[in-house]
């Protein structure tokens, strides 16, 4: 099966190895909290052989589908559960009761 890039779909397409010395990759999201801790997103952890796009530069790799949704449930905002269409929303914790939902 030839590769081709999700973004041009050019099949120059060369694969390597993301991140360094062999240490765990991860993606991480951005926060959707808008107040003090706007700073601390949820991460997932990808797999470091990823693919380049010599035509347009996108890199890509990939990830395990059931941690990103966890990642998502953890700390997406009620918009961005909408957006992707998630249909149910995790129970509420008790830090959301008293410093507010994203």
């Amino acid at each position: 099966m030839e590769m081709k890039c999700p973004a041009c779909d050019s099949d120059r397409i060369v694969q390597g190895r993301i991140g360094w010395a062999g240490g765990p990759v991860e993606f991480r999201f951005r926060s959707q909290e808008r107040r003090f801790w706007r700073t601390l997103g949820p991460s997932v952890d990808v797999d470091p052989e990823g693919f380049l796009c010599v035509e347009c530069g996108t890199v890509w790799t990939r990830a395990e589908k059931g941690a990103a949704e966890q990642a998502i449930a953890r700390g997406g905002s009620d918009e961005l559960f909408d957006r992707l269409g998630i249909p149910v929303r995790p129970k509420r914790k008790w830090s959301w009761i008293l410093f507010g939902r994203r």
